[in-house]
């Protein structure tokens, strides 16, 4: 396994992750100090991490995404740190290749990798609620074939030079779960430092298989994610249109109970959760 350079560390954040937490651990190369922050997981995910080497820090409450990384981040020693899924592997010397494009570009703060699927696919992420297409736009923009400026970067693998990560706040601690990556895009951004998206670093990206796929796992996730929603629209001035979303999710428990989609019908569930917590004063 290639050596990488030692002032860089590697932050992974586990819950329930014990199915692919192994594969995450063994793809990262020689040198970096390796930290995981586990968010209370009643599996193997912490005893599995420490058995592959890595320095554990265990909550006894689930801190979510964002507060979880910052802590990891924090008891850190690198220059660099990438924040690392555990269902994302490393492929073909990807850490060493964000770790040179950021040296060569003095005013990049941050560099992304191409994610790829079992097929072997890519993922190209060219907007968020956070970074919309201009208006006119028809057709998205085609993924680029070598390295170039972003105005966001996916936060399942992500590589931050330390000091502008501290300056602009670390991650939003009030965003629980999902969009904590756009928030810090456009943040860093706004600093006026530029993000560089990497395709040549490859990452094999396993969505969603970070905890598991239970239906109280889609449902806790899903009032997470409109919670986290909600808040960075709120932030950034941006409409959130109460009604509409509770509309959208009755047809969708509707339609998922007529089905008898359980999965579909646990998201459902988990967006009402969501938005009941959003009605109280």
């Amino acid at each position: 396994m290639k050596f990488v350079r030692k002032n860089v560390s590697v932050v992974l954040v586990t819950f329930n992750s014990a199915d692919v937490i192994a594969r995450a651990l063994t793809s990262i190369p020689q040198g970096p100090e390796v930290i995981v922050v586990d968010n209370a997981s009643t599996d193997d995910s912490l005893r599995i991490a420490e058995k592959n080497g890595a320095r554990c820090i265990r909550s006894e409450v689930n801190l979510g995404y964002g507060a979880a990384c910052n802590l990891g981040a924090a008891e850190s020693r690198g220059d660099y740190i990438l924040f690392l899924n555990p269902d994302a592997i490393l492929l073909n010397d990807a850490l060493d290749k964000l770790l040179s494009t950021v040296d060569d570009n003095p005013g990049a703060c941050a560099a992304g990798p191409k994610f790829v699927d079992g097929a072997g696919g890519g993922t190209w992420r060219f907007q968020s609620i956070l970074h919309p297409l201009k208006k006119g736009i028809v057709y998205p923009p085609a993924e680029p074939e070598g390295n170039c400026c972003l105005p966001l970067l996916t936060g399942a693998a992500i590589l931050c030079r330390r000091d502008a990560f501290e300056t602009a706040g670390g991650f939003d601690e009030n965003i629980f779960l999902y969009y904590e990556d756009d928030d810090i895009c456009r943040r860093l951004t706004s600093a006026g430092h530029s993000l560089i998206y990497v395709p040549e670093a490859e990452v094999y990206h396993e969505f969603g298989r970070s905890s598991g796929g239970a239906r109280h796992i889609i449902r806790f996730k899903h009032e997470k994610k409109l919670l986290s929603r909600a808040y960075v629209m709120q932030k950034y001035g941006l409409p959130f249109d109460f009604h509409a979303e509770k509309r959208k999710a009755l047809q969708r428990l509707v339609f998922a109970t007529v089905k008898f989609d359980h999965n579909r019908r646990a998201a459902a569930l988990g967006n009402l959760d969501a938005l009941r917590k959003l009605s109280r004063p």
